[in-house]
């Protein structure tokens, strides 16, 4: 993992797929997503949307990581044709999972979703722990990462 590898947060990749990434900024260095990116895309109601966003995850191939020590979130199978150019297996620290309420508690409620401020304290360390950029369009999040020691893009 180097100085050039960015963490999208799914807000950043259902923008870049829209064409509403009014900013340019572009998919440079290497791009990462964990499996709670792609948990979110299959969260999708809209079954016409989901499989947009979907197609448009195996286009964008992008790198996926998770933690050595713990074990997939989801079914990766319907991930796997196509979908990483590379699967990472990152050996995050014991102290994986320690952030991810302290930054869950500095985001917004979510009454919709109530998993989503830990989903993004988890996407937020990922970044954090290896050293990547956290690409998001969420200020909120973007600034509580930065707290935390993150490096964070913010795109409108």
């Amino acid at each position: 993992i180097g100085p050039m590898d960015f963490m999208l947060d799914t807000c950043v990749i259902n923008r870049i797929l829209d064409g509403r990434n009014d900013n340019g900024w572009s998919l440079r260095g290497r791009n990462f997503v964990t499996d709670i990116q792609l948990q979110e895309i299959l969260d999708t109601s809209n079954d016409a949307r989901r499989d947009y966003l979907f197609r448009g995850l195996l286009a964008m191939q992008l790198n996926v990581i998770r933690p050595t020590e713990m074990p997939q979130l989801f079914d990766c199978e319907r991930f796997m044709l196509g979908m990483a150019s590379v699967w990472y297996r990152s050996g995050f620290p014991l102290s994986f999972g320690n952030f991810v309420p302290a930054i869950a508690a500095d985001l917004p409620r979510n009454d919709r979703r109530p998993e989503n401020p830990l989903r993004d304290g988890f996407i937020a360390e990922a970044a954090l722990l290896n050293g990547m950029t956290l690409v998001t369009a969420d200020h909120k999040l973007a600034t509580t990462a930065r707290a935390f020691g993150a490096q964070a893009e913010e795109i409108p």
